[in-house]
This record gives structure tokens, C-alpha cells and sequence, in this order.
């Protein structure tokens, strides 16, 4: 969750993290990301990670396969897909 953060400000946020995280071992692992999210925001809120858009991950494609056939797939969103 980390990743982002820049390198200047990693070592402050890791010394104001150390000191509880051995209270947060014991929580779920959503809310292990939240907190330490909420922290990244507080010391670099350009390293917040941004979820994908699921919508800007659509796509079909054809390919050809074997003589005569051709192999289709992707993700569309439910009302394409039921459409097709």
C-alpha cells in the first residue's frame, strides 16, 4: 500500500506507523488497508492508490483459430454482454 509514496517521506511514515501495528495485526485485511491508506494520505496524498475504473477495462476481441473458426472473449459490461 505503500508503493507510491515518495522516498523522502517513506522513513516518517514508516517510524509513525511501527508503533501500531501491532494493535492492527488483528484487523480484517480490508481495514488493515484502510488505515494504513488513511496514513499514506496524511504524509504523501500523491500516494494514495486509485482503484482502476472497471469500465476502462472492457474490451472484445476476435482472433482467428483453427480453419473456418475464430475464438471470441473479453469483458464487456452486463447489458453488452447480454446483448451479444
Amino acid at each position: 500500500r505503500t508503493e507510491n509514496v515518495e522516498a523522502d517521506v517513506i522513513g516518517a511514515l514508516d517510524e509513525a506507523l511501527a508503533p501500531k501495528l501491532s494493535r492492527w495485526m488483528r484487523l480484517s485485511k480490508k481495514k488493515l488497508r484502510d488505515r494504513v491508506d488513511l496514513w499514506v494520505a496524511e504524509f504523501d496524498p500523491a500516494g494514495v492508490r486509485v482503484p482502476p475504473i472497471a469500465k476502462d477495462n472492457r474490451y472484445f476481441d476476435v482472433q482467428p483459430d483453427v480453419p473456418g473458426m475464430a475464438y471470441a472473449g473479453g469483458v464487456l459490461n452486463s447489458d453488452d454482454a447480454a446483448a451479444l
